[in-house]
C-alpha cells in the first residue's frame, strides 16, 4: 500500500514542481514535494516497495492519476486567484492528502512539519547572515576602514585593529574640528578672519568644557568620608590639595590683568612732588600678601606681574614728561605771541 501511494505522491510533486517552473511565484518558496517521493520511509520504503519499474507502473490506479491531475488544477488555480505560495502549497498538500490513511497523512504531517521548520530556519539564519552583512557593509562604508580578516594571525588581527582605532580617533578629531566652522557660512570659508574668530570661539567652548570638568573633581572630592582607611584618606586629601593648588595657578594664570587693573585703580597720588614739576605722578600701592605657601608657578607669575607693573609707570612717567614739554612748548610760543601783540600795539600807539 505504501508503494502504491508513494507513486502518485511522486506525480504529485512532480506535477507540482513542472507547474512552479511555470508560475510567477519563486520556486524557493513552495515546500519541496519531490524530496517526499524520494527517500521517505513513509512513502518510498525499499522493503515495501515493488521489485522492479514495470510492476510499479502496473499498480498505478486511476485514483492516483485523478489525485495527481487534482492538485496540479488546484496548484494553477490558486495562482490565477492570486493565492500566495504558502496558501498554494497547503492546496497541494491537502490534495495529495486524499488518498493517504490516517497512519499515512500523520506521517506526512511530521514530514511536512519538518521541512517547513527547517525552511524556516534557514530563513532565519539567511536574514540574520544578512543584516550581520548590511551592518558591516554600513560601517565600512561610513568609517572606510579596512575589514580585518580572519586569515591573520591574532597579533596581526590587534595591529589592524589599533591602527582602526588611531584611524577613528583621527576621524573624531577632525569631526570637532569641522565642528567650529559648521556656524560659518559658506561665502566665508576663504576668510581668515572668520576661520580665526570660529577657532577661537571653539577654543573657548573647549576651555569652559574643561573648566567645568575641574570644578566636577573639586566638588567630587570635597567631601572626604570618614570610614575609610587612614592611607586611602591621607591619598585623598593630598589629591584635594594638589587640585586646590591647580585651581589656584589656574585663577592666577586666568585673572592676569584684573590684579593689574585693580593695583593701578587702588593708586594714590603723590602730595609730596608738588612744585616740583611731577605732580599726578601714579605711584602703586604694595599689594596684598598672599598665603603662606605659594606655588612655584604663582611666584613666577607674581614676579612677571610685577615687571609689567613696573613698565607700565615708566610708559606713564613717560607720558606725563612729554605732556610737560608740550605745555611748555606751547607757553613759550603763547608768550611769543603775546610780546609780539603787544609789540605791534605799542608802534601803533605811537
Amino acid at each position: 500500500m505504501a508503494g502504491r501511494i508513494s507513486l502518485p505522491l511522486a506525480a504529485t510533486a512532480a506535477a507540482f514542481d513542472g507547474h512552479v517552473e511555470n508560475s510567477p511565484f519563486p520556486a524557493s518558496q513552495f515546500s519541496p514535494l519531490s524530496s517526499l517521493a524520494v527517500g521517505n520511509s513513509v512513502f518510498a520504503n525499499p522493503s515495501t516497495a515493488p521489485s522492479t519499474a514495470e510492476s510499479a507502473a502496473q499498480k498505478i490506479s486511476a485514483d492516483a492519476h485523478a489525485a495527481a491531475a487534482a492538485a496540479a488544477a488546484a496548484l494553477a488555480s490558486a495562482t490565477r486567484q492570486g493565492c500566495g505560495p504558502a496558501r498554494a502549497s497547503r492546496l497541494v498538500w491537502e490534495t495529495a492528502e486524499a488518498g493517504m490513511t490516517p497512519k499515512q497523512k500523520r506521517g506526512a504531517k511530521r514530514v511536512r512539519e519538518k521541512l517547513q521548520t527547517r525552511a524556516n530556519n534557514k530563513f532565519k539564519q539567511s536574514e540574520a547572515t544578512l543584516d550581520k552583512a548590511l551592518a558591516a557593509f554600513n560601517f565600512a562604508e561610513k568609517t572606510k576602514l579596512p575589514q580585518v580578516p580572519e586569515t591573520m594571525s591574532p597579533r596581526e588581527q590587534r595591529a589592524m585593529r589599533l591602527r582602526q582605532k588611531k584611524i577613528m580617533e583621527e576621524h573624531i578629531n577632525v569631526q570637532h574640528v569641522l565642528n567650529s566652522f559648521k556656524s560659518l557660512d559658506p561665502c566665508d570659508i576663504d576668510n581668515p578672519d572668520k576661520i580665526a574668530e570660529a577657532a577661537q570661539k571653539r577654543a573657548e567652548e573647549q576651555r569652559q568644557h574643561e573648566d567645568g570638568a575641574r570644578n566636577e573633581y573639586l566638588h567630587s572630592i570635597a567631601h572626604v568620608p570618614g570610614k575609610i582607611s587612614k592611607k586611602a584618606r591621607r591619598r585623598q586629601r593630598l589629591r584635594q590639595k594638589r587640585a586646590e593648588a591647580l585651581a589656584l595657578e589656574a585663577l592666577n594664570v586666568g585673572n592676569f590683568e584684573a590684579p593689574m587693573e585693580g593695583i593701578v585703580q587702588g593708586t594714590t597720588m603723590d602730595k609730596t612732588a608738588e612744585g616740583t614739576g611731577m605732580e599726578g605722578v601714579e605711584s602703586s600701592t604694595a599689594p596684598a600678601p598672599g598665603p603662606t605657601k605659594i606655588p612655584k608657578s604663582a611666584r613666577k607669575n607674581e614676579i612677571l606681574r610685577q615687571e609689567l607693573l613696573a613698565a607700565r609707570e615708566a610708559r606713564a612717567l613717560e607720558a606725563r614728561a612729554m605732556e610737560a614739554e608740550l605745555e611748555a612748548m606751547n607757553l613759550a610760543k603763547f608768550d611769543r605771541a603775546m610780546s609780539a601783540a603787544l609789540n605791534d600795539a605799542m608802534d601803533g600807539t605811537m
